[in-house]
Order: C-alpha cells, then sequence, then structure tokens
C-alpha cells in the first residue's frame, strides 16, 4: 500500500510542478495526506481547489472526513449545506456529516441529511446495480430507518454480488 500511495503523491507532485492550480490534483494529494493522517494538509489542499472550482469532486468528502477527523466538527457543518448543493449526488459527502450530526446528539438532523442520502444511493443504484459499497451503505440506511425487510434485501444483493469478499460479509453480519 505504501508504494501506491507514494507514487499517488509523485503524479500529485508532478502535476500540481505544471499547474499549481489544478483542483482535482489537489484533492488526489488530499485524499493521500488523508490517508497518512496529516488532516490540516489535506484541509489546506481541499480548500485551496475548492476556491479554484467550488464543485470540486470528492472535495467535500475529503474536506468532512478530514475535519471529523481533527474534531472539528462545527467547522466541518459549516460547509454542509454548500457541500450537498454541489456534491449532493454522491453518496460519499453524506457519510460525514451525518456521522457528526449524530455525534452531536443533533439526530433529527442525522435522520434529514440520512433520508436524502437514501434517495442518492437508490439512484446510484438504478444507474450501477453492481456497486456494492453502495448496496451496504443504502442496507444500513434501510436498518437504522425501520425497514428491516429493505435492508436484508439489500445485505442479501451485495452477498450475492461479492460472496467472498471478506468486507461485504462482515458488513452484512453487523
Amino acid at each position: 500500500a505504501q508504494s501506491w500511495l507514494e507514487r499517488g503523491r509523485s503524479a500529485c507532485e508532478k502535476a500540481l510542478a505544471l499547474d499549481p492550480a489544478l483542483p482535482d490534483a489537489l484533492v488526489a494529494r488530499a485524499r493521500i495526506f488523508y490517508t497518512q493522517k496529516r488532516y490540516d494538509d489535506a484541509i489546506r489542499d481541499v480548500r485551496r481547489a475548492l476556491e479554484i472550482k467550488r464543485d470540486c469532486d470528492g472535495a467535500y468528502n475529503i474536506l468532512a472526513r478530514s475535519l471529523f477527523e481533527s474534531d472539528r466538527w462545527a467547522e466541518a457543518l459549516e460547509s454542509v449545506n454548500q457541500a450537498i448543493a454541489v456534491n449532493g449526488d454522491d453518496y460519499n459527502v453524506y457519510i460525514p456529516f451525518t456521522n457528526m450530526y449524530e455525534g452531536l446528539g443533533r439526530t433529527e438532523d442525522a435522520a434529514r441529511l440520512r433520508e436524502r442520502e437514501v434517495a442518492v444511493l437508490e439512484q446510484q443504484l438504478k444507474e450501477v446495480p453492481e456497486d456494492v459499497r453502495a448496496r451496504i451503505l443504502l442496507a444500513a440506511d434501510y436498518a437504522l430507518s425501520g425497514r428491516g425487510g429493505d435492508a436484508e434485501r439489500e445485505l442479501q444483493k451485495a452477498v450475492d454480488l461479492r460472496p467472498q469478499d471478506s468486507n461485504i460479509l462482515y458488513n452484512a453480519a453487523c
């Protein structure tokens, strides 16, 4: 894994040497920083990317995750509306914000966000039915909202798609 991180970091540095204002390269480097638990560096890069391109793909997910890990939840939640406005069709953007709302005891806000996430996940699965991660997330959301039968159906589909995948089996067991 370390060699892949180094290759990714090297590719980002080459791209940014050619053009320091490439938002996608900044977000890619921020992802690497996040993986290395260098959250302040990740936050810096992703904010720079958002200054350049307000709707940069994946930027708000990394920003929220980095702020979450840095225990800067209030700061992260300041960007939730903007994140949903520009990246609301990406189901990954909802997860860290929902976790923060739940961690702060803001269950109504978390439930509202989860409802939106369910709609996005359902749309994702209409377009990409083999997205196993989306199925697992949708199953968890269904279970949390009292839709046990729907949750079981999505889990079974996920297991059927990847019957030997230990992550899928673990999530299904949970």
